[in-house]
């Protein structure tokens, strides 16, 4: 009686559970009507802790390039063991990425599944900030639709705010071609569906960004490549240069702390 999507969720925790960046499946524990996930416990989300931190200095508490990187790393470093076991978590965003003692801690695996090439996908999947142009288009997606939703997330650590806000599917799209950009060859898909930019340029949304390296760049455009063929993988983004060239990421111990952590 326990439902598909239930036992796909324990079945995944217990895979991730192998990386420290990934929330922990204690326990299930079940009843004659219920059956209840016991989770280790973290206080806080990203979203409550940036959201917060903008509104009363309007940047972000991880705007450092050491505390920026760090948190994108243990974030790879998440998806990476998911995608090796090729699972897609397909729901990456600030609210499941949870905080506690300097560690980013990936959670909420409801809408995680394996893929597979043959298999029938929903389309209605990660929410529209974080959701990239494959889904929007309705076309096959795989694996690297957390990698697109890392990629808004680095930003998004950055800047204190997310990149693309859209209120709707088409609004997104138009936000993508004028923050970051649109590849000719989306051209005509787009052009009778919004508005696309007068003038041809890539990523107007790195003018935003203080002290990113030119390895930086070159791992966000990486990320937030429009055809997730030529996506860049967890794992290439994990051997990245960003992650070699100073400064380095840091210890737990020299990261944000906030009330109550």
């Amino acid at each position: 009686g326990i439902s598909v999507t239930i036992l796909r969720e324990i079945e995944n925790l217990k895979l991730v559970s192998k990386s420290p960046y990934a929330v922990t499946l204690l326990h299930v524990a079940v009843s004659s009507s219920s059956l209840f996930l016991v989770l280790e416990y973290y206080q806080h989300c990203l979203a409550d802790i940036i959201d917060t931190h903008y509104q009363r200095y309007q940047t972000s508490p991880f705007a450092s390039p050491a505390a920026c990187k760090t948190l994108l790393f243990h974030l790879l470093s998440a998806l990476d063991v998911l995608h090796s076991h090729h699972i897609m978590h397909r729901d990456v965003k600030m609210s499941n990425l949870l905080y506690h003692h300097g560690v980013l801690k990936l959670a909420d695996f409801g809408l995680s599944r394996r893929y597979d090439q043959n298999c029938n996908l929903t389309e209605q999947v990660a929410s529209l900030w974080y959701r990239p142009p494959e889904v929007l288009l309705n076309e096959t997606y795989s694996t690297s639709i957390d990698v697109w939703a890392a990629g808004c997330a680095h930003l998004e650590f950055q800047l204190g705010f997310p990149i693309l806000n859209g209120k709707n599917e088409l609004q997104q799209l138009e936000l993508m071609c004028h923050k970051i950009g649109c590849p000719k060859d989306y051209h005509s898909k787009l052009q009778n569906m919004i508005q696309l930019p007068q003038r041809h340029y890539y990523f107007k949304v790195l003018d935003q960004v203080q002290n990113l390296s030119n390895a930086g760049c070159e791992l966000v455009t990486g990320l937030l490549e429009w055809n997730p063929k030529s996506r860049w993988t967890a794992d290439r983004a994990l051997a990245s240069r960003y992650f070699t060239e100073p400064p380095s990421s840091l210890d737990p111990s020299d990261m944000p702390r906030f009330a109550e952590d």
